[in-house]
């Protein structure tokens, strides 16, 4: 796979057209914290079959192309845990809504229950026999140099998420419940919207 670095760079509009080919782009984000109204955005990571990119993010960088990839409609975004990496992305790149979006943690979820071990590491191994690495997850992202465990680990974390997203949109399918999952991605940039209010959770009593 060509895994191509970009430091404080937006993407060209000639990796817009690769993505905007392939219909879909696995996302994923890298961070100082778990907030993302105080804790940092560090990295962006994109991958499509063969074809990966990560961004070392900058707020003073403009990321006009990388924008329109998450408004566009007609690309696919396959996240794991999307609630996190769409509200780092909606706040560092302003965004005021998002595009097309799955959530393969959402939907381990629904089919398998909350109880379930509905992380990447063991849905990877149940479902496609993969075997991941966590251990650079709590290290430093905000510095300016990646070394090569951490750039690793970051494209491990997007580069089986079709796959993933595949065999679960199928269970999904088959019980009934794909069109419910939908309608809770749709929601997540509302939720969001909800959460800079400081509310989070507009159903409770």
């Amino acid at each position: 796979m060509n895994i191509i670095m970009k430091i404080n760079e937006d993407i060209t509009k000639e990796e817009l057209g690769v993505f905007k080919k392939q219909g879909y782009v696995c996302v994923d984000t890298e961070t100082t914290g778990l907030n993302y109204l105080t804790d940092q955005l560090c990295t962006i990571q994109l991958f499509c079959e063969g074809y990966g990119i990560l961004i070392k993010y900058h707020s003073e960088q403009r990321y006009t192309n990388l924008v329109e990839l998450f408004y566009a409609k007609d690309i696919l975004k396959i996240f794991h845990n999307a609630v996190f990496d769409v509200s780092f992305l909606m706040k560092n790149l302003r965004m005021s809504h998002f595009g097309e979006l799955v959530c393969t943690r959402i939907a381990s979820k629904l089919v398998n229950g909350i109880e379930h071990n509905n992380s990447l590491k063991p849905l990877l191994k149940e479902y496609l026999e993969v075997g991941i690495d966590k251990k650079q997850q709590t290290s430093d992202w905000s510095q300016e140099k990646l070394n090569p465990e951490q750039i690793e680990y970051a494209m491990n974390d997007v580069i089986y998420l079709n796959a993933l997203w595949n065999k679960l949109q199928l269970q999904l399918e088959k019980k009934g419940i794909l069109e419910l999952a939908q309608e809770c991605y749709r929601f997540i940039p509302k939720y969001k919207e909800l959460s800079d209010l400081g509310i989070e959770n507009i159903f409770t009593y």
